[in-house]
């Protein structure tokens, strides 16, 4: 992990908005947030839109070895397009470190399940996860993305 397609494009970067989500609540290592998101399917080109809970979570131990850093972001939730379609969202990546830093990448899979003869989506990508001066995560970032329809 280093310091430092369209569907799930447009849906991570209607759920980060400016650039970044940032947490509405946090305790300890743990931040989570709900994402209001409006997604165009590129298999089909509906829109979809509805709210993904959204949790991060930064777990750092230091000791004489080191430093060991675990951290982990997933997604859930429902979307409904403007045809109808109902697309059940889930994603989540998990990254180690053995280097405390302020930014981690993370590499993410998920999937967009479509009801009915809806075209279901895999997603593959990254995202940076920022961490506050407490070792707590404060805000997700879009590195990259990859969306595929099944077909």
């Amino acid at each position: 992990m280093s310091v430092r397609g369209n569907v799930l494009l447009t849906l991570v970067v209607a759920l980060l908005g400016s650039g970044a989500a940032r947490a509405v609540s946090a305790h300890d290592n743990v931040a989570s947030f709900d994402a209001t998101v409006n997604v165009t399917n590129p298999c089909t080109g509906e829109t979809g839109a509805g709210t993904l809970d959204v949790l991060l979570s930064v777990n750092e131990t230091r000791n004489a070895g080191g430093a060991h850093v675990t951290v982990h972001a997933s997604l859930h939730g429902t979307l409904t397009g403007d045809r109808g379609s109902v697309y059940h969202v889930s994603a989540d990546g998990t990254a180690q470190s053995s280097t405390v830093a302020g930014l981690y990448d993370i590499p993410f899979h998920g999937n967009a399940i479509g009801g009915g003869s809806t075209p279901n989506l895999q997603i593959d990508g990254t995202a940076a996860v920022e961490v506050g001066p407490g070792g707590n995560p404060i805000a997700v970032h879009l590195v990259s993305l990859s969306p595929s329809c099944e077909r």
